[in-house]
């Protein structure tokens, strides 16, 4: 029962609800699913990402605090 109506995240709203008009910072965005919906409640997004397609993608979607994390070391 302590799982009713949980959806994982990324999916839909995810476990918590989406917070309005606050700074999010995602780290691992991925696909930017979240960053998405997060942008759509008014959020001033950023995020970070090892994977140089994934921060190229996000900023061709017009994310602008977008950085790329260099994990070579």
């Amino acid at each position: 029962d302590a799982y009713d109506g949980y959806a994982a995240a990324g999916k839909d709203e995810g476990v918590f609800p989406l917070p309005e008009g606050v700074r999010a910072l995602e780290i691992g965005f991925g696909t930017g699913k979240l960053l998405e919906a997060l942008r759509a409640r008014g959020n001033e997004v950023y995020g970070a990402d090892a994977g140089l397609n994934l921060v190229e993608a996000a900023r061709a979607k017009g994310f602008e605090n977008i950085l790329h994390l260099d994990i070579s070391e």
